[in-house]
């Protein structure tokens, strides 16, 4: 029985799975040594070049609930640690105001965006409305195919057998219009591109303001150096000058993609009112039936149905551009909520790692071009499964090579 374990096919996958299993472990230790500092800047919004609006209000105030939680993380996480939980870390004269302002800012913003939301809903109806002008049903025929098979029993004697299985042939495509569908689904079309002409639809253009260094004295700014080497670089010896100090700090301002979706959504709606009417002409111009048999199980169309294909495609960017700015409201004010909730509860506290993952869950939703790279937390489970895999993997490769040889 000993000898039968020490056989190398068997010792050396061993081997392999047991490395792998230390290599998971110590790449989840280095992360958490690098996962002990975060970036923690802070936002500054008071030297910004501008004045402030709701959308520079919101997201400066993420940035500082955010930045809370990331200070109190640091302070306990840091190789200088001070003991204790993140909760009681926690400057709540800090973080409480900054969630209060969160929740604020985004009601203001939402009342001055309301309009994106109104436009989405006639935008869904646009794409229901076309989405049944075209009928598509499919038939997939499949040929019966006949093949061999050789057994060997156990006394030596080979048998052959003759097997059937069904294999793809070929796809028959329908194509039904329905006409008065096609005639109704015009004036939702229409409604989205009046709507989108006369509501009031503005893009904040978040970028357009910057935190001004020049605005900030001189022991601040060297502060602000430091924070930089310690926390984004973690390098003591790294030169941060006023141009890369800049752009760190303007990561609230620039990294968000609230102007983007929204010049998105006027890209998609000026392409739909380029195309629309062409296109219904398209679709009223087709035949009522159209068949074809293909090898293929998918097929293009007609000309009209890929018309309808194309509006349905501009239609549906265009509603998911403008309500992508209400999802990252909500997200980030039920984060607010959590957060004020659980620093305000003397009963329970809650875990370190809770604490900073709903604050980065906020901020990767405000800002999702942000340099800053907070999610360096790891996920433990993950790491060591990916090493075991791997090892799998390797001892597999491993065993085959010398049974094989």
């Amino acid at each position: 029985m000993f000898e039968e374990l020490l056989r190398i096919e068997i010792v050396v996958p061993a081997a392999g799975l047991v490395c792998a299993a230390i290599a998971g472990f110590l790449v989840d230790r280095r992360q958490r040594e690098r996962a002990s500092v975060l970036p923690y800047l802070p936002s500054h919004a008071e030297a910004l070049s501008t004045v402030h609006d709701p959308a520079t209000r919101f997201f400066a105030a993420v940035h500082e609930m955010t930045m809370a939680v990331i200070e109190a993380w640091n302070a306990v996480h840091a190789r200088s640690k001070i003991g204790g939980s993140v909760e009681s870390a926690l400057h709540k004269d800090v973080l409480l105001p900054a969630c209060d302002q969160v929740r604020s800012a985004a009601r203001e913003l939402r009342e001055d965006l309301a309009n994106y939301a109104i436009i989405s809903v006639t935008c869904q109806q646009s794409i229901d409305a076309i989405d049944t002008i075209w009928n598509y049903r499919t038939q997939h025929n499949y040929r019966t195919e006949t093949y061999t098979t050789t057994t060997t029993d156990a006394d030596g004697k080979t048998q052959t057998h003759i097997n059937t299985r069904q294999v793809y042939d070929n796809t028959d495509h329908r194509f039904e219009l329905d006409r008065a569908q096609a005639t109704s689904a015009r004036q939702p079309v229409v409604e989205v591109i009046q709507q989108r002409d006369i509501a009031h639809l503005p893009v904040p253009n978040v970028r357009r303001a910057q935190v001004r260094l020049d605005r900030i004295d001189e022991a601040e700014r060297m502060f602000l150096r430091r924070l930089a080497r310690d926390t984004v670089f973690e390098d003591a010896d790294k030169n941060v000058d006023d141009k890369t100090l800049s752009r760190l700090v303007n990561q609230w301002v620039v990294a968000t993609g609230l102007d983007g979706d929204l010049n998105r959504f006027h890209a998609r709606i000026d392409q739909l009112e380029r195309r629309y009417k062409t296109d219904f002409a398209t679709i009223e111009s087709s035949e009522d039936r159209y068949a074809y048999n293909t090898g293929s199980s998918t097929h293009e169309g007609p000309p009209g149905y890929g018309a309808a294909e194309g509006m349905l495609v501009e239609l549906e960017a265009a509603r998911i551009h403008a309500t992508a700015a209400f999802e990252v409201l909500n997200r980030c004010t039920e984060v607010a909520d959590r957060l004020s909730s659980w620093a305000t509860d003397n009963g329970t506290i809650e875990s370190d790692r809770t604490y900073v993952f709903a604050a980065i869950d906020a901020y990767e939703a405000a800002f999702p071009k942000s340099e800053l790279d907070l999610n360096q937390l790891p996920k433990s489970s993950r790491t060591l499964a990916f090493a075991t895999a791997a090892g799998i993997v390797g001892s597999g490769i491993t065993w085959l090579a010398f049974t094989v040889l």
